[in-house]
């Protein structure tokens, strides 16, 4: 199975998705860091986009500005459609 890594950006009063933006490429070992994660050293689970790590995504992928006073957005991974 391949996956798909993306933000996912959430609507913070109907909590619909409002936009995704997929991502070419994710310096993960970085990421765990920024995270400190233990549990989870491949980022299966979902995260909010924090400064910190929308600035290392922003190094490596091309995405809009993203609007942090109506939606909350979250690095996801989802199976990818092949």
């Amino acid at each position: 199975m391949t996956l798909q890594r993306l933000i996912r950006g959430y609507d913070r009063v109907s909590e619909r998705v409002v936009c995704e933006f997929p991502l070419a490429t994710v310096p993960l070992e970085r990421l765990v860091a920024v995270y400190a994660i233990t549990g989870d050293p491949l980022m299966y689970d979902c995260y909010p986009v924090t400064a910190e790590s929308e600035r290392l995504l922003r190094e490596c992928n091309d995405f809009p500005r993203l609007e942090n006073d109506t939606v909350d957005y979250f690095l996801e991974c989802q199976a990818a459609n092949l």
